[in-house]
């Protein structure tokens, strides 16, 4: 699979390693080129303190090898396009333009997003960017979970991910994290309780395990790479009293 490339778009710094850390690492053992993107920037926080302390270059500089390296740590790059400058992302198409031009040079056989119903609005605003960039590729398309008062709270999982074998490596990475706004002790301390509530829901034997859903199918259905490729580390959804797509039936009073 060394002609093949994995992209996964990020709002935050630690985005794409805390909510697929795990796929990654199976995705470069297999061959994948894989790219963590991140279009915005965790640099900010409430406080004029720590506005302050992001104003210092060598800071800042810091930060960034921060990011790369734990991205290394999975088998990923990592491109930083987000301004530094504590702004907010919108998904306007001024803010979109470098990140359309990235997808086009990294030109994904399967890319990963954030979910369009996630609770951080700056992640809202990431998921809608990415489905601009990414609707003239062919490329199939899943969407990925952020965390328990983010995703998890509106996402029902298509498939798992079994990611019990890659813990110490997604732990590594995490850990490397020593920002304002990205601590390496409670990303692992959250990625660990979600994996393991995931790897719950998931059963067949699965101790932790990361969840997608999937955003857009491959032009030919047959043909969806993760199956294919992870085997008996990939299950489906839903499974006797839970059959998948039974969560439409509890909306709307139904």
């Amino acid at each position: 699979m060394q002609d093949k490339t994995a992209l996964f778009i990020g709002a935050h710094n630690d985005d794409c390693e805390f909510a697929a850390g795990g796929l990654a690492c199976q995705l470069s053992r297999l061959g994948f080129r894989v790219v963590f993107v991140n279009i915005s920037c965790k640099r900010r926080h409430d406080s004029e303190k720590a506005r302050r302390i992001f104003e210092d270059p060598k800071l800042v500089e810091d930060f960034d090898r921060q990011d790369i390296y734990a991205a290394e740590i999975l088998g990923a790059e990592k491109i930083i396009i987000g301004k530094k400058d504590n702004s907010f992302f919108e998904a306007n198409w001024s803010n979109i333009i470098p990140v359309k031009s990235a997808v086009e040079k990294i030109n994904p056989d399967i890319a990963f997003i954030m979910f369009p119903y996630d609770n951080h609005i700056e992640h809202y605003e990431v998921s809608r960017a990415s489905i601009k960039c990414l609707r003239s590729t062919s490329c199939e398309i899943h969407s990925y979970e952020v965390g328990p008062m983010q995703t998890m709270v509106y996402f029902y999982p298509d498939f798992f991910v079994d990611i019990s074998e890659d813990m110490d490596r997604i732990k590594k990475s995490l850990m490397v994290f020593d920002q304002p706004s990205a601590q390496g002790k409670h990303l692992w301390n959250e990625k660990k309780v979600a994996a393991g509530f995931r790897g719950h829901m998931a059963g067949a034997g699965f101790i932790y395990a990361e969840a997608y859903k999937i955003i857009r199918f491959p032009e030919k259905y047959n043909e969806l790479l993760l199956p294919q490729l992870l085997k008996h580390k990939y299950k489906w959804s839903g499974y006797g009293q839970y059959p998948w797509g039974m969560q439409y039936y509890n909306r709307g009073g139904i």
